[in-house]
């Protein structure tokens, strides 16, 4: 009887460890056709409440558009 309950709280310890990290995790926000397009987003969702001011831009070889990566609320 005490070992599964020992062995019920490790799985429900290692579980919050699997998950803890992926609430923090970046999401894609989409393409945006340069740079400015993708700044000017980023400033309306953290003034909207839709994600913290952690935007990340990724630029794409031979082309003005970038993604944009955002940490949501």
């Amino acid at each position: 009887m005490v070992k599964k309950l020992i062995a019920g709280a490790a799985l429900a310890c290692a579980s919050l460890v699997v998950v803890a990290p992926a609430a923090h995790a970046a999401s894609f926000a989409g393409v945006y056709p340069s740079h400015s397009a993708a700044s000017k987003a980023c400033k309306q969702g953290v003034a909207q409440g839709r994600w913290y001011d952690t935007c990340r831009y990724q630029g794409y070889p031979n082309s003005r558009q970038v993604g944009l990566w955002v940490q949501p609320r």
